[in-house]
């Protein structure tokens, strides 16, 4: 149970964290125009229990870094916050979120492909620089706060992965 909890959490951060990632004009569609390392934490209230309910999920600390193959951007702070329907094996959210990138500029983003399975999540830029594109977030590491079977739940998750958008 812990296990699919991750996951779904995992890829529900993405619905608030992938804001939405520039383009350099010389990549081939194959290849990734943009890569980022992320980390942020996931705060839920109430928390997420073995009972399915609708929750409000906020970002907190949400952070890009390392970003590669635009140049001009190395990173940016991504906010957010909306409602998901949650319990520790399932759900939906939609969540909008914002970048603001550390040239300046910014972006939207709303997530509409959730794989929990294969701990991905993948939108469209919704508004601002660079709408109409496409983004990635994978998941590699969550490490939660609190336990499903308690009656406060999963309060927060800390996130790390990384972005890309062809």
């Amino acid at each position: 149970m812990a296990s699919a909890l991750r996951q779904l959490l995992a890829v529900g951060i993405a619905v608030v964290m992938v804001a939405a990632l520039p383009v350099s004009a010389t990549a081939s569609p194959e290849d990734p125009r943009l890569n980022c390392a992320f980390t942020a934490v996931l705060e839920f209230a109430p928390g997420v229990t073995d009972n399915q309910r609708e929750v409000r999920v906020m970002v907190a600390n949400g952070e890009m870094s390392g970003c590669t193959g635009n140049e001009g951007i190395r990173g940016g702070t991504v906010t957010g916050s909306g409602s998901a329907t949650v319990d520790c094996r399932r759900g939906q959210a939609s969540v909008p979120a914002n970048v603001a990138w550390d040239n300046g500029k910014t972006s939207a983003l709303r997530l509409d492909r959730l794989d929990v399975g294969g701990r991905t999540a993948a939108g469209t830029v919704t508004g601002g620089e660079f709408t109409n594109d496409s983004v990635t977030f994978r998941v590699t590491s969550v490490t939660p706060s609190g336990r499903c079977s308690s009656p406060r739940g999963v309060t927060s998750i800390d996130v790390r992965g990384g972005m890309s958008i062809r």
